[in-house]
């Protein structure tokens, strides 16, 4: 079985299993168990499945936009209702995971973390355009010193 599968089953557990046994067994505490899924598994778990995806970003790319979609699958089926907040959680934990994946992404390119062509983000410099506007020009000058 290959990296990205497991991945993906440990993603399915995670984010639809555990917090269904932990309703299921926890009893009164179960709320408080979900809480501290919410505010620090979940958010950790998003970190580490970006992180995964950066290591092979063409690969991968679609983990940290699994797990989001998973969560949320996963709260509507335990809680039976849509909450507002299941979707501002479930785009902070896409945000997460997607920031977690661009940020190893640049770090496996082995060019120390700096952000190039090869990498997702791009950042344009004034020696890569041939004609460069005016006010650009002056305002570039003025921040370069």
């Amino acid at each position: 079985m290959n990296r990205t599968l497991k991945l993906i089953i440990i993603t399915a557990l995670v984010m639809i299993a555990l917090p269904k046994v932990i309703v299921i067994t926890a009893g009164s505490g179960a709320m408080a168990l979900m809480f501290m899924l919410f505010y620090a598994g979940y958010p950790a778990y998003s970190a580490f499945i970006g992180w995964q995806a950066g290591k092979d970003i063409k690969k991968r790319w679609f983990l940290p936009v699994l797990s989001a979609g998973l969560f949320l699958l996963g709260s509507v089926l335990i809680f039976t209702s849509s909450e507002k907040w299941f979707y501002i959680y479930t785009v902070a934990y896409l945000v997460i995971g997607l920031l977690a994946m661009v940020f190893s992404e640049s770090k496996e390119s082995g060019n120390g973390g700096e952000i190039t062509k090869k990498n997702s983000l791009y950042i344009l410099k004034r020696s890569d355009v041939d004609e460069v506007p005016e006010w650009i020009a002056a305002e570039h000058d003025k921040f370069e010193g």
